[in-house]
């Protein structure tokens, strides 16, 4: 990322001040439904799939919350404010990477801080899952393009493959990346550059793997809880 393309300070405070702002209320929410599942889990209490979907956001997440933090809820709808925070100013970020001028990039990043759509995963524990996603795959994006050095590539595919591990937002990681690399990407030597196209090609077999688990781990029948329609 060239040093004119980069987010401004001010910028940065501002959206995530917007963020953590516009949903400071959803700390005083608590637990419910899918939450008790995965806190039993955490505990021990329940036993957890040999090969359990969304592993990261799942399972890894609230082991380490558990001890921790037991019972209190805040804490978990904090951690998701904080990640939410993190997406907002990552988009303003990314924007910015992209060619957006630092106003432009600041609307983008206050879109994501004030959306309604993020009222659910910071006030349920839960969909935090959809933030662990979105932030790791806008993580490897942002590292995708910032050309400093041919360990980012790496650091990219690593984040991309912890989206795949937390939600399905990464399963068009591999397309987001290739274009980028085709319109945005900075200029490397050649073997570099095919070392990034092999990448994404890695991240896209991990993301067929991932879609064919999801497709085998809900019940698409008539009429059951995630039947498609038709």
């Amino acid at each position: 990322m060239s040093s004119d393309r980069t987010l401004p300070p001010a910028a940065a405070w501002i959206v995530v001040f917007a963020a953590v702002l516009a949903h400071l209320p959803a700390l005083a929410s608590y637990f419910a439904q899918d939450d008790w599942g995965f806190l039993a889990r955490a505990a021990g209490f329940e036993a957890v799939p040999a090969w359990p979907l969304r592993p990261w956001s799942t399972v890894v997440t609230w082991r380490i919350a558990w001890p921790l933090f037991g019972l209190q809820a805040a804490a978990y709808h904090g951690i998701a404010l904080l990640l939410l925070a993190v997406l907002a100013w990552l988009t303003a970020r990314v924007g910015r990477a992209l060619g957006l001028d630092p106003a432009g990039a600041t609307v983008a990043g206050l879109v994501i801080a004030g959306s309604p759509l993020a009222i659910l995963p910071v006030a349920w524990a839960s969909a935090t899952a959809e933030l662990w996603g979105a932030v790791f795959a806008l993580a490897a994006l942002d590292r995708w393009l910032s050309g400093r050095g041919p360990l980012q590539p790496l650091l990219a595919l690593l984040l991309g493959a912890l989206s795949l591990l937390s939600k399905e937002n990464g399963l068009v990681l591999g397309p987001a990346l290739a274009l980028a690399l085709l319109w945005f990407g900075p200029e490397e030597p050649r073997t570099v550059r095919r070392g990034r196209w092999l990448l994404i090609a890695l991240l896209t077999v991990g993301a067929a793997l991932v879609a064919l688990q999801v497709s085998r781990s809900f019940a698409h029948g008539e009429n059951d809880p995630y039947a498609i329609g038709g």
